[in-house]
Parts: C-alpha cells; structure tokens; sequence
C-alpha cells in the first residue's frame, strides 16, 4: 500500500488526484452471500495486517484523503459474530431475519441499540482510523427493502413488509435517518459517496441532502459494453451532477488490455461531463502514455456541461462544455463527439442547436488528433472511427490573434487558462496559466485568418 501511495502521490496529486480509496477486503466476518459485514473490526490476516489507522496515516502522509468503502445498515445473520446481536435485525412477517442478496441482513434502526453500534462504526472509522471519504454501499438495506439490481425502473421490492421494532416510523424514514446519523458521525469534513440508486432507486430520494455523491449507474469493468454504462446513467441523471450531488459514474480505465481509442472516449466523457473522477488501476504498472491519459483528466472542471441531443439518442452522441466569458477571459467552448456505435458515424449538428453562435466562421483544436480543424460556419460536421471520439476547442475566427487550445487538460484551456487578453493598442495578446511543474505546456494560437 505504501509504494503504491507514493507512486500515486509523486505523479498524479500534482495533477489533482486527491483520494486513495480501500475496497471491499478489509473487514472482518463470514458471510455465505456478498462481502463480509463486520466494519467495527480489520481483518489482521487481510490485506493491510497493520492495520486501518497506520494504512489512513500512511495515505494522509502523501497529502491525500484516506477512504474507505462500507456497507452501514447490514450485519449477517448467518454471521457468528451476529450470533448475540439478532434483535439488531429487521424482521420478516414469519419472524426471520430480513436478509437480502449480496447486501446480507439489514438492521433494525428504529432501534437505540442498533444506532449506538452505527455510531460506533462510524466513529471507528472516521475519528479513530482517520478515514474521511465514506463510500457507503448497500444503501437500500437502510429502508429494508430487497435489492433490485439493475433498476432503472420501478420493480417491487417488498417496501412496507418489513418488521421494526417502531412501526410509527417508515421504512424510508429510516434510511434517511440513519443516513443523518452517519453524517452527524462523521463530521461535516467527510465526504460520504452513496451507494447506490440502480441497486434500489428508493435511495436516491431519501439521500438528498445527506451525501455528497452518489453512484447513479451501476458497476462498469474495463470493456466497452460495461463501460457504456456510466455515460448512459450518467447522461440521464446529468441534471442532479453539483446540483444534488456529485454524479457517480464508476472509474475510468486506461490500461494497456483496453484500446486505445477506448480509454480516450471514457476518459473524455467523464472529463466532460464534469462527474466525478475516479480509477481502478495499478498506477505503478501504466505504461506513461496510459498514465498520462489520466493527468490529462484532472482536475475536474466546474464550467457548464449538458448533453446537446439527450432527447435524441439513448447515450447522447455530443456534448457541450461552456466556460462563459469572464473579465479575464473570453468565453470557451468545448465540443465533445462520440460514437458508440460498432460502425463509423457521421455526427452533423448545426451550431445554434449546440450552443454556439451560428454567425461567421468558426475555429476548433482537435484534442485527440493533436490538429487545427478548417474553419467551418453554420453546422459542425464530423467523421467518427467506430467507438471512438473528438474533442474540440471551439472559437470563432477573430481579425486578431487567439488562444484556441491548451496541451494541459482534456478540456484545453478551461482548467488552465486563468486570463486571455487582446490589447489593441499595443497589439499584444497576454494570458495566466496555472500549470504543472515539470509538464510539458503547448499553447496553440491562431495568429491570422489567412495562416488558417
């Protein structure tokens, strides 16, 4: 874990990665069905035999935020460590435990007892370990309902059947409240990922205003077809992104085995999109241009992304990054086109259906093609490798000179670029860049219309 931490702080904290995450693998317990289930306690023969606290100090040393993943509203009743504990559980009209797939048996926490050991987890965790990133999985077993996974419909699940030892207090009631009571826990300064809407979209509900984001698709993997699943949830669920909560889209991939077009497409997408940026890999083992695929993700931007044709495609094929003119900058914009299809793909959309002013001449620096586009006017009109994309810088065609794109970030200018100004009088094109020590920075500049 410590040379890892340290490969991840030297070359991609200075780029904006922040966390370190520990999975599923931790903890303590047995289970028949699904991940153990006793967060109070590490298991000392598992992967970090010296414990929870030395491995968050160890992450905190290198600059970083410790995290950790969890499942807080179940035990196992199959569990001998639950063995005395069964009145901590919700039952079934027949009087059994209310045990669900993969999530194990989920709490009664209507009741004092069942509560006092929540806080004790929590606790545990955050003030005695030190981890300040939660990712809070198995929600719905917070409203003992049956997992329903993948949902993006509604299905029945049992809710109202469950036994608590307060029946004056809903199902749904619970979850939120025992979501407050790990948020009060925990501390203002945590971060808490919920986990997440497709497995229950009861969660999504009773987590506003509790978490900070929250897994809005379900698991991807390093393949096309998995990885399609975040841009799909994620373009239908763009609307609650830094509004409600950070969208979760699941990790990006870069590794050798994927293609590489691949990993420029989901690396572009969640860049884009503007959700939160994670990563599933062996840092140490990425070959540079794999490693550098990711720096050139971070951070994420804070401008504003929408999905131009949501309503036309199932995975909306064009999206719209728009950083709007400020005092120290003109306005930027950037294009992202994507294919998902099997087959080449012609993408052609008029500008003032994107976004864009449709009046003259405009401009575009081709992220991944490393190339200045011809100038074009009215409509955007691109050829498209089958499952791959383009990112485009866009400006209109100015009689002056024009920053049009940067080598830094995915989204060429927007993350770097802090002032742009054209001075007339003296004929002098200025600017500010935040940069990062020891990265090679291209600036591409359009000097005239007639060099175009």
């Amino acid at each position: 874990m410590t040379g890892r931490t340290d490969f991840a702080a030297q070359t991609l904290k200075p780029f904006g990665l922040g966390v370190i995450q520990i999975d599923d693998g931790w903890q303590l317990g047995n289970t028949k069905d699904g991940p153990k289930k006793v967060f109070i306690h590490y298991n000392p023969q598992g992967p970090y035999p010296s414990g929870m606290k030395p491995t968050a100090d160890r992450i905190r040393k290198a600059g970083m935020t410790a995290g950790l993943w969890l499942i807080p509203f179940a035990g196992s009743s199959d569990d001998p460590w639950f063995a005395d504990k069964s009145a901590w559980f919700a039952k079934k009209s027949d009087g059994k435990p209310y045990d669900t797939r993969w999530g194990g048996t989920c709490f009664d926490l209507t009741r004092a007892d069942t509560q006092t050991y929540l806080k004790d987890v929590i606790r545990t965790i955050t003030h005695d370990w030190g981890y300040k990133y939660l990712k809070t999985d198995g929600l719905y077993t917070g409203s003992s309902v049956n997992l329903n996974y993948i949902c993006d419909t509604f299905r029945e699940d049992e809710i109202g059947q469950a036994v608590l030892s307060d029946p004056n207090i809903t199902q749904i009631e619970m979850m939120r409240n025992s979501l407050k009571l790990v948020r009060e826990t925990a501390g203002s300064d945590a971060f808490l990922l919920g986990y997440c809407t497709p497995q229950n979209m009861r969660s999504a509900g009773a987590a506003y205003g509790l978490v900070n984001a929250m897994r809005i698709g379900p698991d991807n993997g390093a393949n096309w077809t998995s990885m399609m699943r975040g841009p799909e949830f994620g373009a239908w669920n763009y609307f609650l992104n830094r509004r409600v909560w950070y969208n979760d889209p699941d990790p990006l991939y870069v590794r050798a085995s994927l293609p590489l077009e691949h990993a420029q497409v989901i690396c572009s997408w969640v860049t884009l999109s503007g959700q939160m940026n994670s990563s599933s890999e062996h840092y140490a083992q990425l070959p540079p241009d794999r490693l550098n695929l990711l720096k050139r993700t971070m951070p994420s931007h804070t401008a504003t992304a929408r999905p131009v044709d949501l309503l036309e495609n199932r995975i909306p094929r064009i999206w719209l990054v728009t950083d709007a003119e400020k005092p120290a900058h003109p306005r930027r914009d950037v294009i992202g086109l994507f294919n998902w299809d099997s087959d080449e793909r012609i993408i052609d959309k008029s500008l003032a259906k994107i976004g864009l002013a449709d009046e003259g001449d405009h401009i575009a620096f081709d992220f991944w093609s490393n190339a200045l586009t011809p100038p074009f006017k009215g409509h955007l009109r691109q050829a498209l490798r089958p499952q791959s994309c383009a990112v485009l810088a866009v400006r209109p065609v100015l009689t002056h000179p024009q920053l049009i794109a940067t080598s830094r970030h995915i989204t060429q200018g927007i993350v770097d670029v802090k002032e742009e100004r054209w001075d007339a009088a003296t004929r002098t094109l200025s600017g500010v860049s935040e940069v990062v020590a020891g990265d090679r920075y291209e600036l591409r500049i359009l000097i005239s219309r007639e060099l175009v």
